[in-house]
């Protein structure tokens, strides 16, 4: 199908709080939809998580979404709105008390939903082991063009993530967002994570409400 609206997706925008698509978000979700795995340059403010949080509203129930962000704010921020909206979302980090980590992640591998981590909580034994038996219906990587970066010693975690993925028994659908990358840097990503002959979507990073003079 080519069209997004031939799928039923209007109750999932509603809850979002989304009228309408941008047209390069109807493009990406057209592909998310039908199971592709897709590799995403989008200008800040361009309407990224809107590409993971949509479908994950979607699955069915007790499949699990894990968003790897580096960025703690930005994981709090997205996962307070959620929960406003209803949407099943938490997110797993070092600042929570070992009670209510162990709790979290193990709600969530039982019930599935929206789980915000960073990558370096894969480095946590109880993470991977919890992680290994959930139903993971989608990998999200947000901010990747840090990975092409690790070899310089930048969040070295990031690397791990490839091979969390092909460590799980079910290939996981993988989506990989960014501002930045480069085409190059696509075909790296791309063999990192594992991905399946991954659509790229390299939309200008050019915003009209920005100018420099």
């Amino acid at each position: 199908m080519n069209n997004i609206y031939d799928y039923n997706v209007y109750a999932a925008m509603h809850q979002l709080g989304v009228t309408r698509l941008r047209t390069e978000q109807s493009k990406v979700l057209s592909c998310i939809l039908q199971n592709r795995d897709v590799l995403v340059r989008l200008c800040t403010g361009g309407g990224k998580s809107l590409l993971f949080q949509l479908p994950a509203l979607l699955d069915e129930p007790g499949q699990l979404t894990l968003v790897f962000s580096p960025l703690l704010a930005l994981q709090e921020d997205q996962v307070s709105a959620l929960k406003k909206k209803g949407v099943r979302a938490a997110l797993l980090n070092s600042s929570l008390s070992k009670r209510r980590h162990a709790a979290t992640l193990r709600d969530f591998v039982q019930n599935g939903g929206l789980l915000y981590l960073a990558p370096e909580q894969l480095r946590r034994e109880d993470v991977r082991t919890a992680l290994s038996t959930a139903r993971v219906r989608r990998v999200v990587v947000d901010e990747v063009h840090i990975l092409p970066q690790v070899d310089r010693g930048f969040r070295s975690a990031y690397a791990e993530i490839g091979a969390f993925i092909k460590s799980l028994r079910i290939p996981p659908q993988i989506l990989a967002f960014t501002a930045t990358a480069t085409a190059s840097d696509f075909s790296y990503i791309a063999r990192s994570l594992h991905m399946d002959e991954p659509k790229r979507f390299l939309f200008s990073v050019k915003r009209p409400n920005i100018r420099i003079s």
